[in-house]
C-alpha cells in the first residue's frame, strides 16, 4: 500500500481540496481509503484484480526494448533527456506545470 495526496509544501490548504477530495479517479484494480489520522492522505492498494493485472503486465523495460528497437541504455538516456526537458519547462514557468 502507498499513500497519494497533495504536496505538504503547498501553502494554501484550499489548493489541496481538489486532489484529496476526489477518489473516483482511482484506476480499476485499485482500492482507496482516506487515512483516518490525516484526511489529506489517501491509502491506495491493489485489489485481487489489480494484483492479477500487475502480474500479467510483465516488465515494461523488456517490452520497450523488444518493441522499440532501442537498447536499454538508449531508453535510459531518452528518459533522462525527457526529464531534463520537463525540468527546463518547469524552471521557465516558475515551477508551474505548462498549461
Amino acid at each position: 500500500m502507498f499513500a497519494v495526496g497533495c504536496s505538504p509544501s503547498q501553502p494554501e490548504p484550499s489548493t489541496n481540496a481538489p486532489c484529496t477530495r476526489t477518489t473516483d479517479l482511482i484506476p480499476v484494480g485499485c482500492a482507496a481509503a482516506r487515512n483516518t489520522k490525516d484526511e489529506r492522505e489517501v491509502q491506495v492498494s491493489l485489489t485481487a484484480k489489480g494484483k492479477k493485472l500487475f502480474n500479467q503486465s510483465g516488465c515494461l523495460t523488456d517490452k520497450l526494448v523488444r518493441n522499440s528497437g532501442m537498447t536499454a541504455e538508449d531508453l535510459v538516456s531518452l528518459n533522462e533527456r525527457v526529464q531534463s526537458l520537463r525540468d527546463a519547462i518547469k524552471r521557465n514557468n516558475n515551477g508551474a506545470s505548462p498549461a
